[in-house]
């Protein structure tokens, strides 16, 4: 894991590098050959990185850079921070070595102006979040039960009326701070600045919900080509619930994509002068889609046992396990929201963290058995 930590700092200051070049030649499109030389030297990029404002460091595409951040590193730092434990020794007073890599990291994070990824990371965060407030909230009504001569004997409207005192305090703070991101991101993806339009509220006409209103809806945020994947990918799964079988979801797809495909210049390339096939864009759509229900159940209960393998980590009694453990529920947690835009099981990333996962599973049974062997030398 040490050697995730070495590649997410180097990945951190090459991306530094890059958000300050951004903001100094005002465009990816005006950086200088220099450095657009070294980028092509050290990774293969999509033509579109050299006209759009998003961080996309060594990956081909910005939404590939999210997911090393959500899927490897986030989950790994996340957990370490919370738990205040570390793989290294050194500390500056009170601050370890995870906390300066999220931090940073954090910031790179937020020039790439993901979607899906932010959602992604919220629902890991929200995991984090509901541990500390459950604490929290543990430790009030103890205080509130010890300074009271007489208690209530029933504590369930107290305890109550606090949960939600605290939800909705979360809920406000959660609103404002994302808020403030979209403002700050909308200075450089047009995106983010649909959201603050007045316009794009207005011409949202989502009722009645049909796919139609929903597909034109996403036109409005430029979520139009993706939404018109996932309802492709969902038509093939209404006329094949058993699945059409791996990878050939893309021979089914422009029978049943929605008319409004030949409205997009993406769609009609893919349609008309593509030499590869569609594919949905979602993975769980994929999955539906060319496994059926049956292998999209499948995949599901392998996630579950992954969720059953972190707890078992997480109550060893190593701090490296430890910190596995609760970043393999954030990582799964992250892995659920960034399905969604995924469309592939050849990225590295989900195979990089359920492999730390199972073999963190296999040493955490090791350390209970020895443990028990112990306690019973008989």
């Amino acid at each position: 894991m040490k050697f995730i930590y070495i590649g997410g700092a180097l990945l951190i200051l090459w991306s530094g590098l890059e958000v300050i070049m951004l903001r100094i030649f005002a465009g990816a499109q005006n950086m200088p050959d220099w450095f657009k030389g070294i980028r092509s030297a050290l990774a293969v990029q999509a033509p579109s990185i050299s006209v759009i404002n998003r961080v996309a460091g060594f990956a081909y595409e910005p939404s590939w850079f999210v997911r090393q951040f959500n899927l490897i590193f986030f989950p790994i730092w996340l957990s370490a921070v919370y738990q205040r434990k570390s793989l290294f020794k050194f500390r500056l007073w009170k601050i370890q070595i995870e906390d300066l890599l999220f931090i940073f990291g954090l910031v790179i994070f937020a020039f790439s102006s993901p979607r899906i990824g932010l959602l992604a990371f919220l629902a890991s965060l929200a995991y984090l979040i509901f541990l500390i407030m459950r604490g929290l909230h543990r430790r009030i009504t103890n205080w509130y039960v010890g300074h009271r001569k007489n208690p209530p004997k029933n504590m369930f409207p107290i305890r109550f009326l606090l949960a939600l005192l605290m939800v909705i305090i979360v809920l406000a703070a959660a609103a404002g701070a994302l808020y403030g991101y979209i403002r700050f991101a909308s200075r450089w993806d047009y995106r983010f600045e649909l959201l603050l339009k007045d316009y794009t509220l207005e011409s949202l006409n989502l009722f009645p919900i049909t796919e139609t209103s929903l597909i034109y809806g996403a036109r409005s945020l430029a979520f139009f080509e993706r939404m018109l994947f996932w309802f492709g990918g969902w038509n093939i799964f209404n006329d094949y619930p058993f699945g059409v079988g791996l990878g050939n979801a893309g021979f089914y797809f422009i029978d049943r994509v929605h008319g409004a495909a030949y409205e997009s210049i993406e769609m009609r390339n893919l349609i008309w002068r593509a030499g590869y096939l569609a594919n949905t864009k979602n993975l769980w759509l994929r999955l539906l889609s060319e496994t059926g229900f049956l292998g999209f159940s499948i995949f599901l209960a392998w996630l579950f046992l992954l969720w059953k393998g972190t707890t078992l980590i997480r109550n060893s009694s190593n701090d490296v396990l430890k910190i596995l453990g609760l970043a393999g529920k954030l990582f799964i947690l992250a892995y659920l929201v960034e399905g969604f835009s995924m469309d592939s099981f050849a990225m590295p990333y989900q195979w990089v963290m359920t492999g730390l996962i199972s073999a963190g599973a296999v040493a955490a049974r090791q350390e209970k058995g020895n443990k028990a062997g112990a306690a019973d030398p008989g």
